[in-house]
C-alpha cells in the first residue's frame, strides 16, 4: 500500500467518523422531538 492509498484511507475514516457523529446528533434530535410531542399530547389529554 503506497502513501497516497494510506492518505485516502485516513481521509475516508475521517469522513465516516464525521458522518457518524452527525447521524448520532440527528437521532438525538429526533428522540427529543418525539419526546416533546408525547408530552404535548399528554398535556392536551389532561
Amino acid at each position: 500500500m503506497n502513501d497516497q492509498e494510506k492518505k485516502d484511507i485516513r481521509e475516508t475514516i475521517k469522513m465516516l467518523t464525521q458522518l457518524n457523529k452527525e447521524s448520532l446528533l440527528l437521532a438525538k434530535q429526533s428522540v427529543n422531538t418525539i419526546w416533546a410531542m408525547e408530552r404535548l399530547q399528554d398535556k392536551q389529554a389532561g
